[in-house]
């Protein structure tokens, strides 16, 4: 009987491997849950959030959202900013 093949890792048009999501619904006392696993290596990591989505614990530490989005955004944006080959002067959505 043959072996089942394992699950290849896919790559995205950059080269990086694409991670795995899984969605997991609060039940009981159970957190909400992302498990969030690498694209070609066992690594991972959880998020898990609150019913009213007012706070995450993100690998293990708990922080609001808005805490988050600071912590995050400006990482993200700049990333962003880099692959686009612009300056990162975010103009307000006001001018």
């Amino acid at each position: 009987m043959k072996r089942p093949e394992p699950n290849r890792p896919r790559y995205d048009a950059t080269g990086y491997p694409i991670p795995h999501v899984y969605r997991r619904k609060a039940r009981g006392k159970r957190s909400a849950r992302l498990l969030i696993k690498c694209g070609d290596c066992p690594n991972k990591f959880e998020i898990y959030y609150g019913p009213l989505g007012e706070d995450l614990e993100i690998a293990g530490v708990l922080a609001s959202v808005e805490n988050w989005r600071k912590i995050l955004l400006p990482l993200l944006k700049q990333r962003y900013c880099r692959k686009r080959q612009h300056h990162c002067d975010h103009p307000s959505a006001d001018e």
